[in-house]
């Protein structure tokens, strides 16, 4: 995709569209840079016209004039807003001034009789870049100088676009003007009421959304902002609930898609969910609709999921403690393991800018979950089985009493063993609540990782108990239910492809439960032996966990993201990598632990993305440019699409390319 030189710019808007689809916030404001010196040095004196003339023979049609114009005002908003949204004002404050000269340089052609009918976009972006120079320069502690100017020009753009209402259709990327609205409501001052007040009025004319007019940026990027409005906007609630599934349902590939999508969430859970769940709403049809999808396991479609994870996230908000603590202590009953999902969630969501008291409340769950678990687990030890068979109560009592003392439990750990002991199970339910306690220790155990192997031990004993139980299960009761459990299978399988696939040093070292920091000298593009990989065969149950597991306990971006490092170390197939990473970063996004993975998976896709091109850039000096593009740098979807069938020539064999994926940024 960097390969500007050697590709034709008639082909940037096909790029562009590309980058929109996959494209981190990295690859994005590299692509622009390249973009933007690209028509810097062919665009002096008609050269880029003539460049272009003399690789097709064809002279440049006004459309592909007026798109390559378009691509390039979107790729200044685009790299401003990563700027923006990553907090390095200055940078943005640059681009988005940069943006506006460009903009207006090629004024006068853009408002030309030539692109008349595009008249309405043109105004859109001029728009869109002076609202966000402004934001840019009303961020707090920064200092760009006066406003006047930019509010002034605002104001005149503001006054074309209330008129534009009589221009159908509506250009759609005026729903990048409502970034404000979504994103920053709370922080509408007083100083900043006149815009609220202009958001209200366009979001309220209803005459603006009845009829949208595509444009290049639309098709790929500014989806969500469409659904939040529709939503926002729609009277029957039916609807709202599908434009809002619908806006969830985007792929979250920058911080900005993050921020909306958990706007979209929120506005889920607060709107739709949660009156269903505690009644308040009497819309029985979007109740209905949400009961069906929640209540029904066969159901497997996308509405399916994202309702059943918002449900998830309505009962991170619930006492899990008591919840646990009834699951632990009720007769003749299996835990439910949901409520255990949620509580691993609680503190994957420490990683989200919470405030202090909530993020000290997530901690205490997740800390009072903990000694739960293991105070649940020390009593009904496996080896008081037989005892509870033979229902002899009193040496039951004895033994318990025995194991007290000798632990030198504390009052509160006594008094958990005392609700313990009124607790009455069949000898296969405690094997199987043992097994699922055994199991979610695994979990928590993982989590408290602080990217070392120092949680090894308490993991490994508990996965051995967790053996235990399901080695028990079989023997006692001849049922293989728990050695076949799919998520006890992917924890092991995880916890071993930590072991094997250690983390680089450009990856974050704060993320609970991550991966363990490589201290040698080899990168994770370095040669890599796949003995031990193709030995330990985990990479082929990661893949039939993919192909075949439903488990609810099992984040698919995770699992995505795991099968990604083994095709990233083992170099063998390009297509395999691209599809890994790919399906990891456009998995629904619902969840704390999924923003989590999806950071992991976002950050991995940018440095693939751009090893990919620096490999490419070294090979098309000794290759043909066509094949290196083909081969190397082009979508896969697209490679298939028009049957291109070249072998990828980045084998296990030889790399002699040398790179360093800590220099390519």
């Amino acid at each position: 995709m960097i390969l500007f030189d050697c590709i034709s710019f008639s082909a940037i808007e096909q790029l562009w569209s590309e980058l929109l689809e996959t494209g981190t916030d990295t690859y994005r404001i590299k692509f622009h840079n390249k973009l933007i010196n690209r028509y810097n040095k062919y665009n002096k004196n008609g050269l880029f016209a003539r460049i272009h003339e003399n690789i097709t023979g064809k002279k440049k049609k006004l459309s592909e004039e007026y798109k390559e114009y378009m691509v390039l005002i979107q790729s200044y908003y685009t790299a401003a807003s990563t700027y923006y949204f990553s907090r390095n004002y200055r940078f943005a404050y640059e681009v988005v001034t940069e943006g506006l000269n460009f903009f207006n340089s090629i004024r006068e052609k853009l408002y030309s009789n030539d692109y008349k009918t595009q008249k309405k976009h043109v105004d859109i972006w001029n728009l869109l870049l002076l609202t966000l120079k402004l934001d840019i320069m009303t961020t707090e502690e920064n200092n760009f100088g006066d406003t006047g100017n930019t509010r002034i020009a605002i104001r005149d753009e503001e006054l074309k676009f209330d008129q534009i209402d009589n221009v159908k259709p509506f250009p759609s990327s005026a729903v990048l003007l409502f970034r404000r609205y979504f994103l920053y409501k709370d922080n509408i001052t007083n100083d900043d009421s006149p815009i609220w007040h202009k958001l209200m009025r366009w979001l309220n004319n209803k005459k603006f959304w009845t009829e949208l007019d595509d444009d290049i940026l639309y098709r790929k990027h500014i989806s969500m902002y469409k659904f939040l409005i529709l939503f926002t906007i729609s009277s029957e609630q039916v609807d709202k609930l599908s434009n809002i599934l619908q806006a969830i349902e985007n792929p979250v590939l920058s911080i900005e898609d993050r921020l909306l999508n958990y706007t979209a969430t929120q506005l889920a859970l607060n709107h739709i969910v949660k009156p269903c769940i505690e009644m308040t709403d009497n819309n029985e049809d979007v109740c209905e609709i949400l009961k069906d999808y929640y209540s029904n396991t066969e159901i497997t479609s996308i509405e399916s999921t994202i309702i059943n994870k918002l449900y998830f996230l309505y009962n991170m908000n619930t006492d899990v403690k008591a919840m646990l603590m009834t699951e632990l202590t009720t007769n003749n009953h299996i835990i439910n393991e949901n409520i255990l999902h949620v509580i691993l969630s609680t503190v994957l969501d420490i990683n989200i800018e919470l405030k202090k008291d909530k993020k000290h409340i997530h901690l205490n769950k997740f800390d009072e979950a903990m000694k739960l678990l293991i105070a649940y687990t020390k009593f009904h030890d496996e080896k008081n089985i037989k005892e509870d068979e033979q229902k002899k109560s009193k040496m039951k009592k004895s033994n318990k009493t025995a194991k007290m003392s000798e632990s030198q439990k504390s009052d509160s750990n006594e008094q958990l063993y005392n609700k313990f002991t009124n607790t009455i199970y069949t000898p296969h339910e405690k094997v199987k609540n043992l097994f699922i306690a055994y199991k979610w220790l695994m979990e928590l155990y993982a989590v408290q990782s602080d990217n070392s192997n120092s949680y090894t031990p308490s993991f490994n004993e508990a996965k051995n108990n967790a053996d235990v139980m399901a080695s028990k299960e079989k023997e006692l009761f001849g049922s293989e239910q728990l050695v076949n459990d799919e998520h006890f299978i992917y924890l092991k399988a995880k916890q071993k492809s930590k072991e094997l696939l250690s983390s680089d040093d450009w990856e974050p070292s704060n993320i609970p439960g991550g991966w363990v920091q490589d201290t040698s000298s080899k990168t994770i593009l370095k040669y890599f032996n796949p003995t031990e990989i193709k030995e330990n065969n985990i990479l082929e149950q990661l893949k039939k966990l993919r192909d075949n597991s439903k488990s609810p306990y099992i984040n698919r971006i995770e699992l995505f993201t795991i099968i990604f490092r083994y095709h990233w170390k083992l170099k063998q197939d390009y297509v395999a990598m691209y599809t890994s990473i790919k399906s990891a970063i456009s998995e629904i996004v619902v969840t704390p632990e999924d923003r989590l993975r999806n950071l992991e998976a976002h950050e991995l896709f940018t440095m693939y993305l751009m090893d990919r091109n620096e490999v490419g850039i070294k090979l098309a000096n000794v290759l043909d440019i066509g094949q290196v593009y083909n081969t190397f740098l082009i979508n896969p979807e697209i490679r298939c699409e028009n049957n291109i069938t070249l072998e990828d020539f980045w084998d296990d064999e030889v790399d002699d390319t040398n790179i360093d994926i800590n220099n390519t940024l």
